[in-house]
C-alpha cells in the first residue's frame, strides 16, 4: 500500500460501521478475470497493455494461501492477534515480485519485451543495444524494487500484493488504513465473492470454507474493532450445487455472518430473469429471498453498471429490478443495500437502461419511510474524493451537484445512506489511506450534512439496515439476537453493542 499519512484532525463521533467492503484473496476469485474487471474498469480499452495485466495476475497467484491452510493458522495460533505470523512483509514482498518478473519474462516474447522496457535504470543502460539478455536473480530483484517504487505502477504491484495475503492479514491492514478510522470504525462486515462460475473459473475457494475462515476472523481476540461478513450466494452456482443455499443458512444462523452478498452484473436480476436458465434462476433466488425475509436477514446487492463481462448482463444490476421486487409480496420489508448507490460517477443515463441509476435509487430512498421500510444505499469506492489531479477535483465537485440535487427533491433519502470503503478494490487508487477521513469531512460537507446526518450517514444508519439497533419497543431484531448470542458464546467483546445503541438513543 502507499505510505500512510497521518491524520491532521479528528473529529469526533459516536462509531463508524464500514458497510461495504472485501477481504478475500486470491484463491477466492477467478485471478484473471478479475484483474480484467477491475482494472479495465479504471483504464478502459486497457487490453491493449495486457502484459501490465498478465504482471497483476502473476502477483497474485504467487502463494496466496488457502482457505485449509487460513483455518490451520488461525487455530494454531489459539485466534489471538499477536501470534499470528503475516504474510505482507518487506522481503516477502519483493520475493514474490521478483518471481512474476521471472515469469514475465519466460512466458511470451511480449512479455519480456515489457519486461525489458520496465527494468530498473541500471540495468537498461548495462544492457543498452545488447540483443540476447542473460538475467540473473538479482537482476530482477533489482526491477522489482524499482517497480515498487514508482507512484502508477507501484501502485497496481502494491493492490495486488494485497490477494496474497492471508485473509486475516488483509483484515488487519484495513482497518489500520489511518489513525482516524482505527479510532471510529467498530464494526466491519467484509463481503464474499462468489462470480466463479458465471466466468466460467468455478475452481476458487468453496464458500462454505470462506465462510469458516471469515468465521474464525470474526473470533480473533486483541483487535479493536468486530468483523462480520456478509456470506456471497450466486445463484448460478446454486443451480448445480444443492448445498449453496445451506452455506449461506449455515453461516447467518451459526457462523457470525451478518447477510448476505449478492453480484447481478454476472447475468442474472432479484427475480423475472429470462433466458435458457431464467426459470432456474428465479427459483434459486426465490430460496435465499425467502430465508432472508423468515430470518431478517440484510442483503448486499452491487448495484452500478461496473465490472461486468457484457453490458446486458451488467444491466442486471438496475436498481429498476430490486424496486419491482419491493413491491411484490412479500418482500417490501426485506432488508436491501443497493451497493455504490447506483455508480454516481456515472453521470449519463445508462445506455442499457436508458435511466441514471443514481437517481433512481436517491428517488427509492425517498420514499423508503413509507413503502421500502428497511431499504438502504452505499457510496462507496468514490475513489474522486481522494484523487488529487485539477481534472479528478472537477469530477468530484460534479458527481457532489448530482447527489446534492438528487438529494434536494428526495431530502428523506439522507437517512438512508451508508458509508462504504468497498476495501480491498479501493487499494488501486494512490492515498487508499486517505479514503475515510476524505468521506467524513468532504463528502458530509459538500452533501451539507448535519451533525446527525453525519453519525447516521457513518453508522447509524447502518446499524439500522443490518439488523442490529434496539426497536423502538425495546426489543431486539433476529439479526441482533444471533450476533448477541455469537459473541456470547465464543467469548468476544460485547461492548459493541453499547456503541450500537449509542448511535440509536
Amino acid at each position: 500500500m502507499p505510505s500512510k499519512k497521518k491524520s491532521r484532525r479528528r473529529t469526533s463521533t459516536s462509531g463508524s460501521v464500514d458497510v461495504h467492503c472485501h477481504v478475500f484473496n486470491a484463491r477466492d476469485v477467478p485471478v484473471r478475470r478479475f484483474v480484467e474487471l477491475v482494472y479495465l474498469e479504471k483504464y478502459p480499452g486497457g487490453w491493449l497493455l495486457d502484459p501490465i495485466i498478465d504482471f497483476i495476475e502473476l502477483i497474485m497467484r504467487s502463494g496466496a494461501p488457502t482457505t485449509r491452510q487460513e483455518i490451520d493458522e488461525l487455530t494454531q495460533a489459539n485466534l489471538v492477534l499477536n501470534r499470528l505470523k503475516p504474510r505482507g512483509t518487506r522481503s516477502n514482498n519483493v520475493r514474490v515480485v521478483s518471481h512474476a518478473l521471472k515469469q514475465m519474462w519466460v512466458r511470451s516474447p511480449r512479455d519480456r519485451v515489457w519486461v525489458r522496457r520496465h527494468f530498473a535504470p541500471p540495468l537498461r543502460r548495462k544492457f543498452k543495444g545488447k540483443r540476447k539478455l542473460v538475467l540473473m536473480p538479482s537482476d530482477f530483484r533489482q526491477t522489482a524494487l524499482y517497480l515498487m517504487g514508482l507512484s502508477d505502477i507501484g501502485t497496481w504491484i502494491d493492490f495486488a500484493l494485497i490477494y496474497t495475503r492471508w485473509r486475516w492479514e488483509i483484515t488487519q491492514e484495513l482497518a489500520s488504513l489511518s489513525a482516524t478510522q482505527a479510532h471510529d470504525v467498530f464494526l466491519y462486515t467484509p463481503a464474499i465473492l462468489d462470480i466463479g462460475t458465471p466466468l466460467g473459473e468455478g475452481d476458487t475457494s468453496p464458500i462454505d470454507e470462506q465462510a469458516a475462515v471469515m468465521s474464525l476472523i470474526s473470533q480473533i481476540k486483541g483487535t479493536n474493532y468486530a468483523v462480520h461478513p456478509f456470506v456471497a450466494f450466486d445463484p448460478f452456482r446454486a443451480i448445480d450445487d444443492p448445498n449453496a443455499i445451506e452455506d449461506v443458512k449455515n453461516a447467518v444462523l451459526d457462523q457470525g455472518a451478518i447477510g448476505v452478498k449478492v453480484y447481478p452484473p454476472m447475468g442474472f436480476k432479484p427475480l423475472g430473469n429470462r433466458g435458457p436458465l431464467g426459470g432456474m434462476l428465479d427459483a434459486q433466488m426465490r430460496k435465499l429471498l425467502l430465508f432472508c425475509i423468515t430470518e431478517d436477514v440484510p442483503i448486499l446487492a452491487h448495484c452500478s453498471f461496473s465490472q461486468f463481462v457484457r453490458p446486458a448482463e451488467g444491466a442486471c444490476a438496475a436498481p429498476e429490478a430490486w424496486r419491482t421486487l419491493l413491491e411484490t409480496t412479500p418482500y417490501q420489508t426485506i432488508r436491501l443495500d443497493l451497493g455504490h448507490c447506483g455508480g454516481p460517477w456515472d453521470f449519463d443515463a445508462n445506455p442499457q437502461t436508458k435511466t441514471i441509476w443514481t437517481k433512481t435509487v436517491i428517488e427509492m430512498l425517498g420514499v423508503a419511510d413509507s413503502k421500502y421500510p428497511n431499504l438502504y444505499a452505499d457510496v462507496s469506492d468514490d475513489s474522486w474524493i481522494i484523487e488529487g489531479t485539477s481534472n479528478d477535483r472537477d469530477k468530484d465537485r460534479e458527481l457532489m451537484r448530482l447527489l446534492r440535487r438528487f438529494l434536494q427533491t428526495n431530502p428523506a433519502a439522507r437517512t438512508r445512506l451508508l458509508y462504504g470503503s468497498d476495501w480491498s478494490l479501493l487499494a488501486r487508487e494512490a492515498d487508499a489511506d486517505l479514503y475515510y477521513t476524505s468521506m467524513k469531512s468532504r463528502f458530509c460537507s459538500y452533501l451539507n450534512f448535519s451533525s446527525a446526518e453525519i453519525r447516521g450517514y457513518l453508522g447509524g444508519n447502518a446499524v439500522r439496515f443490518l439488523g442490529l439497533a434496539k426497536k423502538q419497543d425495546g426489543s431486539k431484531p433476529l439479526n441482533r439476537q444471533r450476533l448477541e448470542q455469537f459473541r456470547s458464546d465464543h467469548g468476544l467483546d460485547m461492548s459493541i453493542f453499547n456503541k450500537i445503541d449509542a448511535l440509536n438513543p
